[in-house]
C-alpha cells in the first residue's frame, strides 16, 4: 500500500489487530478500499474457522474534544434521566457539537416477564399482549379548536403514568365481559437495565459525557462553549447536587502547541 507512515500489529488469544497510520493528506477512502483488496487477496491463506477480517477507518476528529464527569445527589434512575433528557440535550446544542455520548449510569427499564401457562390458559399470545400495550401507550395530537382569539391544540395523552396503570391494563375481554389484565399473565417490575459500561473518575462512580465536535468545528471554541454551559447547568441544578467536572479536554494540548 502507498502513503503508509507506520504499522502497529498486536496479537492476543484468538484476536489480532493491525493499525495503519497514513501520511497527512492521504485519501482515506481510497486507502481503505486498497486495504480491503489486499485483505481479500489473502483470505484463502487464513484458517477455515476464522471470522472474516473487518476494516474500519478512524480519525482523531472522532475522539471526544471534551469528556465530562457527572455526579448528583439523586437515585440512580433519576440521575440517568436527568443526564439523558436534560443535561445531554443542552450540551448538544452548544455551537460546533456533533454528538454527546453517555457512559455509565443505570437506565430505568420496565420489565414484563410473561407466564407461559397463564397466557395459554387465557388464550393469549405474547404478540397479542404486546400489541395491546403499544396501542394503549400513545400520546399524539388529534386536532385543534380555533376561536377568534386563539388556536388550541388537542392531544390524546394516553401514556402510562405509573407501573400500577401498566399492571392494570386490560389485554383481553371475553364474550361474557370478563377482563384479563396484564398482571394476570405477567410479572411487571420497575427495574433497571443491565449495566454494560461503567464510568469512574477519581475512583468514584459517575456518568461520563463524551462531547464530539463537528468535522468543520474549531475544537478550542467548542471546549470554551462547553465550559460556559457547564457553569450554568451546575447553578440551575444545584438543588440536585449536580457536579460536572472536566475529566479531559483535548483543546489543552492544542493550545500548548499553538
Amino acid at each position: 500500500m502507498e502513503n503508509i507512515k507506520k504499522i502497529d500489529v498486536k496479537s492476543y488469544e484468538s484476536l489480532s489487530t493491525v493499525i495503519i497510520t497514513l501520511n497527512s493528506g492521504t485519501d482515506v477512502d481510497y486507502a481503505l478500499n486498497d486495504a480491503q483488496r489486499k485483505v481479500n487477496a489473502i483470505l484463502k491463506d487464513l484458517p477455515d474457522d476464522v471470522d472474516p477480517p473487518s476494516l474500519n477507518k478512524f480519525s482523531l476528529d472522532d475522539l471526544p474534544v471534551v469528556t465530562l464527569s457527572a455526579t448528583a445527589k439523586l437515585d440512580e434512575a433519576s440521575f440517568f434521566d436527568l443526564m439523558d433528557k436534560r443535561i445531554g440535550p443542552v450540551i448538544s446544542r452548544v455551537p460546533g457539537v456533533a454528538q454527546v455520548n453517555l457512559i455509565g449510569g443505570q437506565e430505568r427499564e420496565i420489565q414484563v416477564s410473561f407466564d407461559a401457562a397463564k397466557l395459554e390458559a387465557n388464550g393469549l399470545s405474547v404478540l397479542q399482549v404486546q400489541q395491546a400495550v403499544l396501542a394503549a401507550n400513545l400520546d399524539f395530537p388529534t386536532g385543534s379548536v380555533q376561536t377568534r382569539e386563539q388556536d388550541i391544540l388537542i392531544r390524546l395523552a394516553g401514556k402510562f403514568k405509573s407501573i400500577e396503570e401498566l399492571r392494570g391494563l386490560v389485554v383481553k375481554t371475553s364474550a361474557a365481559g370478563g377482563q384479563v389484565r396484564l398482571a394476570d399473565v405477567a410479572d411487571v417490575q420497575d427495574a433497571q437495565k443491565d449495566v454494560e459500561k461503567l464510568a469512574r473518575v477519581n475512583n468514584e462512580s459517575s456518568i461520563a459525557l463524551q462531547v464530539l465536535k463537528q468535522s468543520d468545528a474549531n475544537g478550542v471554541s467548542v471546549s470554551e462553549g462547553v465550559q460556559a454551559i457547564v457553569n450554568r447547568l451546575q447553578s440551575e441544578y444545584a438543588s440536585s447536587g449536580l457536579q460536572l467536572t472536566i475529566a479531559n479536554d483535548a483543546s489543552v494540548y492544542t493550545l500548548e502547541f499553538c
